[in-house]
């Protein structure tokens, strides 16, 4: 009995002492930030084995495991589990990598790469990251809510409204090529569709005075711009797209009666 208690003691000393020496251990996990709606996304997860034998990684989005990779498992080493916004392209994933084809708005969350090493000690790392999908506005914004004339003392009341997108995108006003004050701007909710997408608007109230009209021509300009910011990285590259367009409305006084109307010159920029 006490043979077998000292073999018993020295094996499990012996497996405390493997576990403090070796182990499989993570390297870096490659997961982009943000991902353009619709295109592909690629996962990586390296780690170092030190010197034990690879028993399985896995895959998680928000808890939830799609992907597993067993090398043991000569039948069936790669096993996909169905969640919304995950499918999942078996030819290009391996025990590194996990490909994801077709992203939609689903597919945002935070991912985890779960690897494990084999027997005895199953020994197990696991990292996580989040992962955004950003779908662009595909238009520019648009300027509501004129009148069809004003005079000096008048309030103009004017509403821009973004193209839906995801996130909301930034909505900024200028009047005559200024910004505007905070206090003349009115901050909507935004809007939420059923798509998953949204629409920013925000509101513009002022009272005309006759600083406002300038040049020869006595010209109010006012400009709505929207914009998005999409950033992917990857081990060596960057890939930045903007989204920034611009709304004008340019509205010309009559001299002669103090009043001035507004014509609704709607242009966009594009950058």
């Amino acid at each position: 009995m006490e043979e077998n208690a000292l073999n018993l003691q020295t094996f499990i000393v012996m497996l405390l002492f493997a576990g403090q020496c070796s182990g499989v251990r993570m390297v870096e996990l490659l997961i982009p930030d943000q991902v353009l709606l619709g295109e592909r996304a690629v996962l990586q997860c390296l780690y170092d084995l030190e010197g034990e034998e690879l028993y399985s990684v896995k895959w998680y989005k928000q808890g939830q495991e799609f992907f597993r990779y067993i090398p043991g498992d000569r039948e069936q080493k790669i096993v996909t589990f169905s969640l919304p916004g995950i499918f999942v392209e078996k030819m290009n994933s391996n025990a590194n990598r996990v490909t994801l084809r077709n992203v939609n708005l689903g597919s945002t969350g935070r991912y985890r790469c779960e690897v494990s090493a084999e027997a005895p000690l199953f020994n197990t790392v696991s990292q996580s990251k989040r992962m955004q999908i950003v779908a662009m506005p595909r238009a520019g914004p648009r300027i509501s809510g004129g009148r069809g004339g004003y005079s000096v003392g008048d309030l103009v009341h004017l509403n821009c409204t973004s193209d839906k997108s995801h996130p909301a995108a930034n909505l900024t006003w200028k009047i005559n090529n200024q910004p505007v004050n905070g206090h003349l701007l009115h901050h909507y909710p935004v809007i939420k569709h059923e798509s998953g997408l949204e629409t920013s608007i925000l509101g513009l109230e002022f009272k005309v005075f006759q600083d406002h009209l300038i040049g020869d021509s006595m010209e109010l300009d006012l400009k709505c711009t929207s914009s998005l910011t999409f950033t992917a990285s990857s081990q060596n590259t960057e890939l930045r797209r903007q989204h920034l367009e611009t709304a004008r409305l340019v509205s010309s006084a009559l001299r002669n009666t103090g009043v001035f109307l507004l014509l609704p010159i709607i242009l966009f920029f594009y950058f």
